[in-house]
């Protein structure tokens, strides 16, 4: 690069930085003081990212949160490289203004990489420098700033493309292993982030091979390509994650390969900005947020008025030999990653045994995000083509002219967007600074801090996500949870992190369950300081029951503070109160169940329904999934006027949880969800079937409907053990085992109850 080229590539960053700066000078003259998000993953990845930089020793183990399992740092979101990195260096202090910077100043990078890009397509200076700044800051991830930290690398994909034209260019090692190393710094930034980078490395290389004759480009070299610069960094980090993840039974099918796709209308319809009028005009939809890869009304023109050129000198164009030109292989790649963000072949029913066979494409559960590589390739490409034409033509005024106006809608459009999220970003102080923790989180922080607790448990309590089982405790409870373990380096039980354990989530699930049932994460806990601390926010029955079996320390108008003993939580007490009223039950009841005498229940243990899944004998209820499952219907016939509880077993194994369970009652007037419950956030969880329980009352002249609701799919749901009875009706009871479990089970209420519970 000559010293001409410098000097432009250094006015397109100025440029850039000086744009950034009108947007966003608040947080960038004061990069330690704001978080950009004080709620959901935003909260948490700030906490985990800060967190393991100042106290975690290990590059893999986070201890933060999932005590006493704790977790591995790849699925908590936290940028591992960047943390252990500012770790390292004794940064911790200042981690916060280092990540929001790196943020930030990648949308100037991203434009010095477009800007070369640019250049390498022979587009002129001033009109690469305009484009260059507007394409960066038309960028999809900007609002992964207020939220998804790790994917909000602007300049990401353009560098990707500029180091493929690099290896393109030389084909030399260096330029394959400059290229791997970058992608393994994007799979230990966000392993999804990497993938991304990974498919558009790939797909290039794969249309350079089918697309090429040239001698300087056989199989060889495409094995070569593909071997340093996708399977090397995706077998390297896949390798170190395997070597350094201790947490059994992670969930292997995550849910969205079928939801979070993208569309049209992810690339063509505003979500921002003026143009959203249209939006209201024609009942448009600009899709899922998850994909939003808006092009700007300024590359939808402008490919308008290449097609038409095109089309009206189509004679005088050698179509053929367009295929072969590099720009053309870019854009066919990206729009190869363009079909598979929109689920294409995939969605549709003839293609989705590809999926069951090839499993691990289930992996990439927002697909939508791979359509970030198409925006990029298809906004630039365009402008090159653009140039091209205006080349061509005698007369430059015309085309320049719509050339500035393009840029000026650019500019006018992402402005709503930047305005947008540079206001959102410098809402909250810092809450990781000691100064600017309120007055109540202060005094709990010193007293926690003096109290030397092994790990805290915070009411209402948040465990997620498994995706099988989770609790969710709510977004203040949450922030309390971090800010309180941050400053006083104490280890949660409460987690937020992605595909964590199922056995560990189950273990923690069910530490909130009836207290007869006995609680396997006890024998971890023995002989542990556990603080529990409550909010002012409402708590469950079990939780209430949780602070009523403890002592308080502390309290001041926000919080509470208790010794929780697990020997006070998990004892045999009230199990061998069920043990000695199961025996006083004397009374048969039909279907083996017990009582003290005769009482009223209706009960279907499905066993006609013939199925291997069953969670005991041979049947159970199974259907797939079809948005609206009826598990059964009541009416005057079953039930008389009065309260009701029914309740069942959902088989995890089988179909994720990701149900609705309703009870539906229509009245002669009425039609209303008296009840619900989400499966996936039961409080117990048996032998991996999940405990679901719903309330309703009933009059002679209702109808109830017991439902199954969820996003349709090919999934299987299957159900077992059905019960409904009277609230505060007589206790039932009955004896039985889990096929293909050598345990025996007391149940009561259709609690399954271990008779081995306590046995130690």
């Amino acid at each position: 690069m000559n010293k001409k080229d410098k000097l432009y590539t250094l006015i397109a960053f100025s440029a850039s930085v000086f744009i950034l700066f009108i947007f966003y000078h608040k947080a960038l003259l004061h990069l330690n003081d704001y978080v950009f998000s004080n709620s959901g993953d935003g909260i948490k990845n700030y906490y985990t990212y800060l967190f393991h930089a100042k106290y975690d020793n290990s590059f893999f183990e986070f201890t933060g949160m999932n005590y006493p399992f704790q977790e591995n740092i790849i699925y908590t979101d936290a940028h591992p490289l960047l943390s252990y990195l500012v770790g390292k260096l004794g940064l911790a202090n200042y981690g916060i203004g280092i990540l929001n910077f790196l943020m930030l100043i990648s949308y100037p990078i991203s434009t010095i990489f477009i800007y070369k890009i640019l250049k390498h397509f022979n587009v002129n200076t001033l009109w690469s420098i305009f484009a260059s700044v507007a394409i960066s800051f038309m960028a999809p991830q900007v609002f992964r700033l207020t939220g998804h930290f790790s994917m909000s690398y602007a300049f990401a994909i353009p560098i990707l493309w500029y180091l493929l034209i690099k290896t393109t260019t030389f084909q030399t090692i260096k330029w394959n292993i400059i290229t791997a190393c970058y992608l393994i710094v994007f799979f230990f930034t966000h392993p999804y982030l990497g993938l991304i980078l990974s498919s558009f490395s790939f797909a290039y290389w794969f249309v350079l091979l089918l697309l090429t004759n040239k001698i300087n480009y056989s199989l060889k070299t495409f094995v070569l390509n593909i071997g340093l610069q996708v399977i090397l960094p995706i077998l390297f980090f896949q390798v170190l994650v395997l070597l350094n993840d201790s947490h059994l039974n992670r969930l292997q099918n995550p849910r969205g390969f079928y939801e979070m796709f993208a569309s049209y209308e992810s690339l063509l319809i505003a979500h921002h900005g003026p143009m959203i009028f249209l939006n209201q005009l024609f009942d448009w939809e600009s899709g899922n947020w998850e994909s939003w890869s808006y092009l700007g009304v300024t590359a939808i023109l402008f490919s308008l008025i290449i097609i038409g050129y095109y089309l009206l000198n189509r004679k005088s164009i050698n179509v053929s030999s367009q295929f072969k030109k590099p720009l053309f292989i870019f854009c066919i790649a990206a729009f190869i990653v363009l079909l598979f963000s929109m689920c294409i072949p995939f969605k549709w029913d003839k293609f989705k045994w590809i999926i069951d066979i090839l499993t691990p494409l289930k992996q990439f559960r927002v697909l939508g995000r791979f359509s970030w590589v198409f925006f990029y390739v298809f906004s630039i490409s365009i402008l090159v083509l653009l140039y091209k034409i205006k080349e061509k033509l005698k007369s430059k005024f015309l085309i320049n002219g719509l050339f500035y106006i393009g840029i000026i809608l650019y500019f006018i459009e992402f402005t709503a967007s930047h305005n947008y999220v540079s206001s959102e970003i410098t809402k909250t102080k810092n809450p990781f600074k000691i100064q600017y923790v309120d007055a109540d989180m202060k005094s709990l922080i010193d007293f926690t801090s003096k109290s030397n607790f092994d790990a805290i448990i915070f009411l209402p309590f948040t465990h997620m996500s498994s995706e099988n089982v989770q609790i969710i405790g709510g977004e203040q409870s949450v922030f309390d949870a971090l800010i309180l373990s941050y400053h006083t380096k104490t280890k949660l039980l409460n987690t937020i992190s992605s595909r964590t354990s199922l056995t560990e989530a189950i273990a923690m699930i069910n530490l909130f369950s009836p207290d007869y049932i006995e609680k396997s994460i006890a024998k971890l806990l023995q002989n542990k300081k556990i603080l529990l601390v409550k909010n002012n926010n409402e708590l469950d029955i079990n939780e209430s029951r949780m602070v009523e079996r403890s002592k308080m320390l502390f309290q001041n108008s926000t919080f509470k503070a208790y010794n929780f003993l697990i020997d006070d939580w998990n004892n045999s007490t009230e199990f061998n109160t069920v043990i000695k009223s199961s025996k006083l039950a004397t009374y048969k009841l039909k279907d083996n169940w017990f009582s003290d005498t005769t009482t009223w229940f209706y009960y279907d243990s499905f066993d006609t329904k013939l199925n291997k899944n069953a969670m005991t004998g041979p049947g159970a209820f199974s259907e797939i999934k079809n948005g609206w499952n009826k598990l059964i219907q009541l009416n005057s016939e079953y039930l008389t006027k009065g309260n009701y509880e029914v309740s069942f077993w959902y088989n995890l194994k089988i179909g994720m949880p990701d149900v609705l369970a309703v009870a539906e009652k229509i009245t002669p007037d009425t039609l209303e969800w008296v009840d619900r419950f989400m499966i996936r956030e039961t409080n117990l969880v048996v032998n991996d079937w999940a405990f679901v329980k719903l309330n309703f009352s009933f009059n002679p002249t209702d109808t109830v409907n017991i439902l199954l609701t969820s996003g349709p799919s090919n999934e299987l749901m299957v159900i077992d053990e059905l019960l409904i009875r009277k609230i505060n009706g007589l206790d039932i009871y009955k004896h039985g085992k889990i096929n293909n479990s050598k345990n025996e089970y007391l149940i009561k209420n259709n609690y399954w109850i271990n008779k081995n519970s306590f046995s130690h």
